[in-house]
């Protein structure tokens, strides 16, 4: 199979919103004959089952209907696998696609420049592709130190060479911020908005932005980024604040008959939070430890099970196909704010903490750990009533 190597480094290509055919064509010289993989996600849903392109001759074409923008992945499959010889360049051998419904969408290039590769369609794409062209010499520039390290100084430390990559991704970051500063209302300076490393990059990035970027049809994009770093940011105040000593957070929830049940109501007793997902493999092969605690302790310790991230049906099924000992609630939030599973930094499932009967937190752990059962039996077990 001959390597399909010609990259974009985040290529989108975007455009109207009606039920039409998008067409990718390409010819990419000494590509010759191949089998790809596609993978296809509309913007505002999740992504569809994979499909095979074929290529013959160096060129390829692919169709899909499509009634809103969406994303296209196109790669070899074994650079989907991760292997001890993987270089970064792997990195740069597939096509990463943003697309409107009726788009048509060209590629050239060569096997032999793959990072030459020009895009030509909607005056977007060029646009984009123009951009891509141009900090050409910087992407270059990284990758190449990744892989080879300082060439004219083979003897350099680790720290030259970080401060180098450092000075390199500097660059990189600014050449970004002058695109969008010099073409505010570009939906490419939407994009590089949207991919911003950082929430410092990214406000200063959409502070630039014009009406026209903000209300075009990558905005969503530029929005769904601003949640994601308002939510880290609000992950990261729980991390300074949910620690023992510190007082935990009130809040309000439902349970599966729609009873409301605050924490403070059980003032006076030990509480165990556990949040968990029904997604999450290890909330669930952490229950007959969690079961086998609450049996010992529930006389003296309420335990209270939080739903978080699930659709109903899933929830309703794990809750029906396991048993989760003692109060069930359900996190449905609306804003940050009534986020009860971000107010308590839980990020990496399951989550689960101790408080006292004074609503003090004791302790707070991630993931499945025997540890917490034992700092239960420690402060819960005889001789500690």
């Amino acid at each position: 199979m001959k390597r399909f190597v010609f990259c974009l480094l985040g290529t989108l290509c975007v455009a109207a919103a009606s039920a039409r055919p998008v067409r990718i064509s390409g010819h990419i010289a000494g590509l010759g004959s191949d089998t790809l993989l596609v993978m296809h996600t509309p913007l505002g849903g999740p992504g569809l089952p994979p499909d095979m392109l074929l290529t013959a001759g160096d060129t390829f074409t692919y169709t899909i209907s499509a009634d809103e923008p969406g994303s296209l992945f196109i790669t070899q499959p074994r650079y989907l696998r991760t292997h001890a010889s993987a270089s970064p360049y792997d990195a740069l051998k597939n096509l990463y696609l943003i697309f409107r419904p009726g788009d048509r969408i060209h590629i050239e290039g060569s096997i032999d420049s793959v990072m030459r590769t020009t895009l030509t369609g909607s005056p977007f794409i060029e646009s984009l592709s123009a951009f891509m062209n141009r900090r050409l010499a910087v992407t270059l520039r990284l990758f190449e130190l990744q892989q080879h390290g300082l060439g004219d100084a083979p003897d350099a430390d680790q720290q030259t060479l970080d401060d180098s990559l450092r000075t390199i991704y500097s660059v990189y970051e600014a050449e970004e911020t002058d695109y969008v500063r010099t073409h505010p209302d570009d939906p490419v300076s939407v994009l590089i908005t949207a991919n911003s490393p950082d929430s410092t990059i990214f406000g200063t990035r959409y502070a630039l932005l014009g009406d026209s970027a903000r209300s075009s049809f990558l905005a969503p994009m530029a929005e769904s980024a601003r949640m994601r770093y308002d939510r880290n940011a609000a992950l990261q105040q729980a991390a300074r604040l949910i620690v023992p000593g510190q007082p935990a957070p009130d809040f309000a929830l439902r349970d599966s008959s729609g009873t409301m049940h605050s924490l403070s109501a059980f003032r006076g007793r030990y509480v165990v939070l556990n949040f968990w997902g029904s997604w999450c493999g290890e909330c669930i092969a952490d229950l007959p430890a969690l079961t086998a605690c609450h049996a010992k302790y529930r006389d003296r310790c309420t335990f209270i099970n939080i739903a978080c991230y699930s659709g109903a049906r899933e929830r309703k099924a794990a809750l029906a196909a396991h048993d989760f000992p003692g109060l069930n609630l359900i996190d449905t939030p609306a804003t940050l704010a009534d986020d009860a599973a971000i107010r308590y930094g839980a990020q990496h499932f399951p989550v689960k903490l101790l408080i006292d009967p004074e609503g003090t937190i004791v302790r707070r752990l991630s993931g499945p750990s025997h540890e917490f059962y034992k700092m239960l039996d420690s402060t819960l077990g005889v001789g500690h009533r």
